[in-house]
């Protein structure tokens, strides 16, 4: 029997389209097995994440409160209120008040909110409730550290550190080298 080209054969060796209904049951029992160990490990790296983040948002809204005081040839402040919190109940409000009492919208030039970053454990030295900025170099007068940690037992958080004689404001991790950042020098 000869077969035109163009004329479908329909016997025993035809190719089905689509999958059997015991081909899909093992296919979605593979997928449900692979996202089983994925699940957990997504929440891990979605929570270092916002660590990080966090801590390059924090370092960048200090280093524009320095950048600003110097611009401006004014003192600026930077008011830490809510602190320590992981409820994401927290600001940073910059500032040309001197104290919190006095921060209003006319005297406020940027404001940090920390709603985004509820979940992550965010404290602060006692020294580092408000932060001056002086107007000639924009060097903190207030020196201290802001942790970052995944929850309030952690032990190796990233500490966003003001040192007020040199200016810097660095981010550091405590214990090792860790999440992009380096470890922080020992105290002097």
């Amino acid at each position: 029997m000869i077969h035109h080209p163009l004329t479908v054969c329909k016997g025993f060796w035809e190719m089905h389209r689509g999958f059997t209904l015991l081909e899909l049951l093992i296919t979605v029992a593979v997928l449900t097995a692979l996202l089983l160990f994925a699940a957990p490990n997504f929440s891990k790296v979605s929570q270092q994440t916002k660590m990080v983040n966090l801590a390059n948002e924090l370092q960048g809204f200090l280093i524009q409160a320095k950048s600003e005081a110097v611009l401006r040839n004014q003192d600026l402040w930077v008011h830490i209120n809510g602190l320590p919190a992981s409820n994401g109940n927290w600001t940073l409000s910059l500032s040309t008040a001197s104290t919190s009492a006095a921060v209003s919208s006319t005297n406020t030039l940027a404001v940090f909110q920390g709603n985004r970053y509820r979940n992550v454990w965010v404290s602060n030295t006692s020294t580092l409730n408000e932060v001056k900025f002086d107007h000639v170099m924009g060097n903190p007068q207030e020196a201290g550290n802001i942790a970052i940690k995944q929850s309030e037992s952690d032990t190796s958080p990233i500490k966003i550190t003001v040192h007020n004689r040199a200016g810097r404001i660095r981010a550091c991790t405590v214990n090792e080298e860790k999440y992009g950042f380096e470890k922080c020098p020992p105290a002097r």
